[in-house]
């Protein structure tokens, strides 16, 4: 974004506002659950990372699409964030939640970050390639979350 001359106050209330975006989800998430499977909330939201990433990529020059990419942290990370905790509550017993807890964080956010991190800056030019090329990342976690990812109530059999 400071390639396309936005200062540091702006890129910062950017990045705040994604994540207050995110915190609105938490709000009301719950209600998701009663309405959606964890595979239609989990495919919708990865589905929304390849517009965010893509339009990150294509528009960054415009303010307005940048701020609508943002919004959608609330999906990119806050559904997925907690599809990921309600999987955990089907897969570990009441007594093993807080392994199971802590496993997420540790690989999913600690391992999986670090490597997510290590990659863009592998890739990062300069130019924004590495926000497509997130896109395509994104694009096959939602083709292999439709196909591969199973309801919670086939979990049990």
């Amino acid at each position: 974004l400071q390639r396309f001359d936005y200062k540091a106050s702006t890129i910062g209330f950017l990045i705040s506002f994604g994540a207050m975006c995110e915190i609105g989800v938490f709000f009301f998430v719950a209600s998701f659950f009663k309405r959606f499977s964890e595979r239609s909330l989990m495919t919708v939201a990865l589905a929304l990372t390849v517009l965010r990433w893509f339009m990150t990529y294509a528009m960054p020059e415009s303010f307005i699409v940048i701020l609508f990419a943002q919004t959608l942290h609330a999906a990119t990370f806050g559904v997925v964030h907690s599809v990921a905790i309600h999987r955990i509550g089907h897969l570990f017993p009441a007594s093993k939640a807080g392994l199971g807890q802590g496993l997420y964080v540790a690989i999913g956010t600690g391992f999986g970050l670090s490597m997510g991190n290590i990659l863009a800056g592998f890739f990062w030019s300069g130019g924004g390639m590495v926000f497509l090329q997130g896109a395509g990342w994104a694009l096959l976690a939602t083709l292999l979350t439709w196909f591969g990812f199973k309801d919670e109530d086939n979990l049990k059999k």
